[in-house]
């Protein structure tokens, strides 16, 4: 039988096109191979090295993004949270809050409770605090059944719920959701972030003028602090305890917690530090070291604005 032309292209397609879907396969998964690898690498360097973290989701994030949609959407998780350990400002929602909303349907609970975290995140750096608090709120509630990542995004949650409970004025919420964040964080064994929870249930406290109360907690944040060996977070909690002693007019404990080790490397901390002196002086009748330590601390607060300028 002789064949037509269109006949002799049908009987070709006929045999190459399952050989052609079968490398098309081989590609994808071959890509989406390579996607997964590169996701992971970031994560598993996000505690310690979100810098690093940062670097390669920028480098290959075509080439994630090409790999599909469930990628494209753990893609938006880790960049958020990359950018959110680097320090740089979110100004929209609209990756995150698509990969909250997927996540928040059909999701593991790590990837809710990292995605509602996140999109807390970014709505704090918004200022939209009435969402950030929803976002919060979901993270917390996810079930954690005792697994340690998931309760150290719970305890951040309830952290960052706190902040924003502070920054309206409302101390009493923001107390009970910092005493949230420190369960969270015993139960993650987040020995750092426990200790920051530590510090702002003081600054709780503190604000609802309960001074004797917040000592303690002061206390116990720094004695976490010299336990683990970071001496930079023991002195900055002991900064902050010297200037509740100042207010109660405990000068001798306030002198004691000042003269730690001085290790802070960031304008925003080193005129910390001198404003602290300065009050200091101030209530001790040291006026001269008062005026002096306070114009030191201006240095490093108008470089501190200069940075934030040029980072806008």
């Amino acid at each position: 039988m002789t064949l037509t032309p269109l006949t002799t292209i049908t009987s070709l397609t006929t045999r190459i096109l399952p050989f052609l879907l079968l490398c098309a396969t081989f590609f994808s998964c071959r890509d989406g191979g390579r996607a997964k690898g590169i996701l992971r690498t970031a994560d598993s360097l996000m505690e310690e090295h979100p810098d690093s973290a940062l670097a390669i989701l920028k480098r290959d994030s075509l080439e994630i993004c090409r790999s599909g949609k469930d990628f494209r959407l753990w893609y938006a998780l880790s960049r958020t949270e990359a950018d959110d350990k680097c320090y740089i400002l979110h100004v929209s929602d609209s990756a995150i809050r698509i990969a909250a909303g997927c996540y928040d349907s059909y999701g593991s609970a790590l990837q809710r409770v990292r995605a509602d975290y996140l999109l807390g995140r970014v709505y704090c750096d918004m200022h939209l605090y009435g969402h950030a608090l929803t976002s919060f709120n979901k993270a917390i509630a996810v079930d954690a059944e005792n697994d340690s990542v998931i309760n150290r995004y719970k305890a951040r949650a309830a952290t960052w719920a706190g902040y924003v409970y502070e920054v309206e004025g409302l101390h009493k919420d923001a107390l009970r959701y910092n005493k949230l964040a420190y369960g969270y964080a015993k139960k993650a064994g987040a020995q750092v972030t426990g200790l920051y929870s530590l510090r702002d249930i003081g600054r709780s406290y503190s604000y609802l003028k309960q001074n004797n109360t917040a000592i303690p907690y002061y206390r116990q944040a720094a004695k976490k602090a010299k336990a683990i060996g970071d001496a930079n977070l023991y002195n900055m909690v002991m900064e902050e305890l010297a200037g509740i002693y100042i207010e109660e007019g405990r000068f001798d404990e306030a002198y004691a917690a000042l003269n730690t080790p001085f290790l802070a490397m960031t304008d925003k901390d080193i005129s910390s530090h001198y404003y602290v002196w300065a009050y200091y002086f101030e209530h001790t009748g040291q006026l001269d070291s008062a005026v002096a330590y306070n114009k030191r601390g201006m240095i490093y607060s108008n470089n501190t604005e200069k940075k934030m300028r040029v980072r806008i």
